[in-house]
């Protein structure tokens, strides 16, 4: 059957009533989650990475034991061995035979060797002036060749945290240098506040564009998008409390609207649950910072009823768009 055969089939199903353009929307969402289900994050990946986590906590813990060996020994624990932690991990994987468990080591190898490359980072910055007091116009340089050094062993071992990485340290080094120009400029924290939002929104829209340049990284395209959501609202919500407290809730009542209306679209209950624990936490917010004066059990109640309002809205929304 041709595509427009199949196409005029379809249209004419829809206009006689006997396919609904809801059954049509379901297929859809059931082909694409089939499409992605092997590129979730399994329960045997997480152990891996949490198993990488843990190696590289205990690198840390020989830094600190060896603190007085001097500079060139905590390089070479990170810088030198973080490549040599990257090699192995290459060796690993690099063969198309390689087993779900030469593969999960593989990953978990990548990221120790890209924590402790960051950790040799954060030490060569130090060199430039004192422990723990690190300019952030002179952190960016580092972020930036970090950026490049995880772009370039991405593109031969091709592994998608490497990618990922890569991503999140160009637009911190981005991150840096604007916060360092605020920091000098003496900026307000509403400012500040703002700035980050909008650095939350380039890191997922930075991913969305370079991980569709390739076939091989477009399914990496969204993999920031609930992260950045989170990191901007919770910014927006730590500066409601300062002084421009009202225009930070009405931007963080359209954000919260507009996250509602993105997970109905894309069909994502981890972002109505991400809406909805933000409501939850505006609403008692409000509640205490506002009703107060008529005592803590008027608050409360008020904030009984605004969470029981938010979950029957919630639960509203997941039976008749996400169910």
């Amino acid at each position: 059957m041709s595509k427009s055969t199949l196409l005029e089939d379809l249209g004419t199903a829809l206009v006689s009533g006997e396919v609904s353009r809801r059954d049509v929307e379901a297929v859809l969402a059931e082909r694409a989650t089939d499409a992605s289900a092997g590129r979730k994050l399994s329960v045997m990946q997480s152990l891996f990475y949490v198993a990488g986590l843990i190696l590289f906590a205990a690198v840390l813990s020989v830094i600190g034991q060896t603190w007085g060996g001097g500079t060139g020994l905590h390089l070479f624990l990170t810088v030198v061995l973080g490549a040599a932690v990257w090699l192995i991990a290459y060796v690993l994987g690099k063969s198309s035979q390689a087993s779900e468990v030469q593969r999960g080591l593989a990953d978990a190898l990548l990221l120790t060797g890209s924590l402790l490359m960051i950790t040799g980072g954060y030490i060569v910055t130090n060199l430039i002036g004192a422990y723990g007091s690190v300019d952030l116009y002179e952190a960016a340089p580092a972020l930036f060749a970090l950026a490049g050094v995880h772009a370039l062993i991405w593109v031969v071992v091709r592994r998608d945290l490497l990618f990922l990485m890569s991503i999140l340290l160009g637009v911190a080094a981005v991150g840096s240098l604007a916060l360092g120009f605020l920091q000098t400029a003496q900026a307000e924290g509403d400012i500040i506040a703002a700035v980050i939002v909008l650095l939350a929104a380039l890191l997922a829209w930075t991913t969305r564009v370079l991980a569709r340049l390739s076939p091989a990284t477009a399914h990496l395209a969204t993999s920031y998008d609930k992260f950045a959501i989170a990191l901007g609202l919770l910014v927006m919500y730590i500066a409601s409390f300062g002084e421009y407290a009202w225009v930070w809730y009405l931007l963080l009542a359209g954000a919260i609207i507009g996250v509602y209306y993105w997970s109905i679209a894309s069909r994502q209950r981890i972002l109505l649950g991400t809406a909805s624990v933000f409501l939850v936490l505006v609403a008692i917010t409000l509640s205490f910072r506002y009703f107060s004066a008529f005592g803590v059990t008027t608050s409360l109640l008020l904030s009984a009823a605004a969470i029981l309002g938010v979950a029957m809205l919630a639960a509203r929304i997941n039976k008749r768009n996400l169910a």
